[in-house]
Parts: C-alpha cells; structure tokens; sequence
C-alpha cells in the first residue's frame, strides 16, 4: 500500500550526513502508525515520530502538514480545531489502513534503522580513511602502487555491486 522501495540509483537515500532521511513514501505510513495512538495535532505527530524513531527521524513540517492534508483528501484522516490547534484523527478507512501498515508492510523497525544509522556512521568514518590514504597515494606513491589501488577499487566496486542485488560472494 505505502511500501518504501529501495533506491538502487541511491541506496542511502535515507541517511546522509549521519542522520535518516525519510524515503518516498515514508511519511504517509509513519503518520497513520502514530495516530493510531490518538487523536494529535502536527507538532506532536513530529515529536511522536521522533520519539518512536529514537530520535533518528524528526520530519520537518514541510513533509508533515502538505501529508496531512493529502490524507485529509483520501479520507483517512478527519481533523477539528481544538484549543486553536488541528487535532487529527484516523477515520475508520484510516484506521484500516494504518493496521495493515502495522501488520503487513512494517516499514518501521526502528531498532534495526539505529543499527543501520550506527553501521553507516562507521563506513562514512571508513571512506573518509580510505580517500585519505589515496590522496596520499596519488601524490606520493609509485606508478605501481597507484595501478595496485585502481586495481584493488575496481574489487571493492564489484564487491559492492554484489552486495547491493544480493549475490553471495566467495
């Protein structure tokens, strides 16, 4: 229904800079996840979604209210203004809809997207090691080591093309 496909042109999409990025079609079922909770106003679906992320996500308004509306429209959510504020709530198809996200399509494990953030965290750390060392190569290093590095990247691409469609190298 709401399934976010990974990116193979961008892979990272979601995390750059050391923090997650919401992918296409994110927001949507994140919204419907945290008001199956309650009833809540814009601010607080962006505090719940952080909260619920651990503090890896906290979409901006920008992404949140424009999604609302759109929901609005489909007539997943309603909304009332209360206490000058516009508290949103699921509407039975809503309510349908975020259950089948929940169950069917959990596109919300937030201990493994930590895992992950923590994982991407240490190979930024690694790549930036590695661009070192070959800059220094390439300034400093013999024809023979720079042919050995072009060679040895050119392993490391195809090792990482095979990672991405899943195929077992050995």
């Amino acid at each position: 229904m709401y399934r976010n496909e990974f990116n193979e042109s961008n892979p990272w999409e979601d995390m750059r800079r050391g923090s997650f990025r919401a992918g296409r079609g994110m927001v949507e079922p994140a919204i419907l996840s945290v008001l199956l909770r309650k009833p809540m106003h814009g601010y607080e679906i962006i505090s719940t979604i952080e909260e619920k992320s651990k503090g890896i996500w906290r979409p901006s308004a920008g992404s949140i209210y424009p999604t609302l509306q759109l929901l609005e429209e489909k007539g997943l959510l309603s909304s009332q203004e209360m206490d000058g504020k516009k508290v949103y709530t699921l509407t039975d198809e809503g309510r349908q809809a975020a259950d089948y996200e929940e169950k069917e399509q959990p596109t919300f494990d937030w201990k493994d997207r930590s895992e992950a953030l923590k994982s991407f965290r240490k190979i930024g750390h690694d790549m930036g090691d590695i661009r070192r060392m070959m800059h220094v190569i390439f300034r400093k290093g013999t024809s023979a080591q720079k042919q050995q590095l072009l060679n040895e990247i050119q392993v490391f691409k195809e090792g990482v093309k095979n990672v991405m469609h899943n195929e077992e190298t050995e």
